[in-house]
């Protein structure tokens, strides 16, 4: 017989999954219960494990690739399975093409449209918190870590624990000093408490009167040299720059100057959406609210102020300054340096040249050249920018 590995259903509202990694290959053989592969749902990271024994025969999706709950991912053979059938089975299933997957998809969520899901009026299990799955494996490392159970609950906050979060908090938790001890440091330590893999060693400042002085819990250590120092005698492993806009453009280069293989980190608040496939470059700083939709690349330095909205597929330039509440549509190109005002708005497909200013609340309906301002709906252009 031929055992087909599905993903298990999670919920109603969750029709797709990301296959984060295979635990086995073609031709490995498997008992009943083994981990086959790490997945992420919308609404936790678990393990597909399998529900036969035999080999593994095909693998239908890869690592990082996204499949639909109904989809198949891999075959097993059973030990009575002959080499005739299995080659059957897999040219059956590799025959359905993906369109008709898509067309099934598209029908469930007309159905779900006529049939709306039952609302629990149970406020006792509605109040109940959720169960912490911890896998075998996870469980089993944390012990041989010395790790509390209770810290890993909190700081890998989710539904489920899969040996390979752990490893990921143990193995990359890196330390970082925050240069700029001003109010942008006091958003910088505020995401930072809640990010486990982030750990801060000080403050640095280039107000020499400063130094040694205490802030927000931590010691200002010095200033721009002392940053060598730290990373030259491995007491840090990066820097986080609290500064915003042009300020950050001049410090991070001076520092990429001096040392280019000190890493200038990037800061994503836990609080921020993040979608599949999201690419972020160094110095990125990202804020709590931010919504990033899926296949957008964000390039070094670039922030995200507080809420703001990126749909997919857009083109965050290097140092672009993205202000609190400001909206892009679909397939937005922001070239470089770009500063987009709080609450402006910018039209699918739109490119915005370098340097470019676009003042609080205006829609950009139109491609915006380099080194102008541009303000209104429709927005035009009323003057040269002199961000450089």
């Amino acid at each position: 017989m031929i055992h087909k590995i599905m993903i298990p259903k999670q919920g109603v509202n969750v029709d797709e999954a990301m296959i984060l990694k295979w635990y086995k290959s073609e031709g490995d053989a498997v008992k009943t219960g083994d981990p086959l592969a790490e997945v992420e749902t919308s609404k936790a990271i678990f393990e597909v494990v399998a529900e036969a024994e035999g080999i593994l025969v095909k693998i239908l999706y890869k690592e990082n690739e996204t499949t639909r709950i109904t989809d198949i991912i891999g075959i097993i053979a059973l030990p009575d399975e002959t080499e005739e059938s299995i080659k059957k089975t897999i040219d059956e299933i590799e025959r359905i093409p993906k369109d008709e997957f898509a067309y099934q998809h598209e029908v469930y969520k007309e159905w779900k449209k006529v049939k709306p899901e039952p609302v629990s009026r149970s406020l006792s299990s509605a109040a109940r918190k959720p169960e912490v799955r911890i896998s075998p494996r996870a469980k089993k490392l944390i012990k041989e870590e010395g790790l509390s159970l209770e810290e890993i609950k909190t700081k890998l906050a989710g539904e489920s624990i899969t040996a390979e979060m752990v490893e990921r908090l143990v193995q990359t938790t890196r330390k970082a000093v925050i240069y700029g001890a001003g109010l942008g440091a006091k958003q910088v330590v505020e995401i930072t408490r809640n990010l486990p893999h982030i750990e801060v060693v000080g403050l640095l400042d280039d107000d020499k009167n400063s130094w040694k002085q205490k802030r927000l819990g931590y010691s200002i250590l010095g200033g721009f040299d002392t940053l060598f120092e730290l990373y030259r005698e491995k007491k840090i492993d990066g820097v986080i720059l609290s500064f915003h806009s042009e300020v950050r453009k001049k410090l991070f280069l001076k520092i990429k100057e001096h040392n280019p293989d000190l890493p200038v980190l990037s800061l994503v608040d836990s609080r921020a959406s993040v979608g599949m496939e999201v690419r972020i470059e160094e110095g990125v700083f990202i804020e709590a609210g931010a919504i990033i939709g899926p296949g957008t690349k964000i390039k070094r330095g670039a922030i995200l102020d507080v809420g703001v909205v990126v749909c997919h597929d857009c083109y965050i330039g290097e140092f672009c300054h993205l202000s609190p509440g400001c909206i892009l549509s679909g397939v937005v190109n922001l070239t470089e340096n770009v500063m987009v005002g709080v609450g402006a708005s910018i039209n699918s497909w739109v490119t915005v040249g370098k340097n470019a200013l676009i003042t609080p609340g205006s829609g950009v309906m139109n491609d915006v050249e380099d080194n102008v301002i541009v303000s209104g709906i429709p927005a035009v252009v009323i003057g040269k920018s002199k961000r450089r």
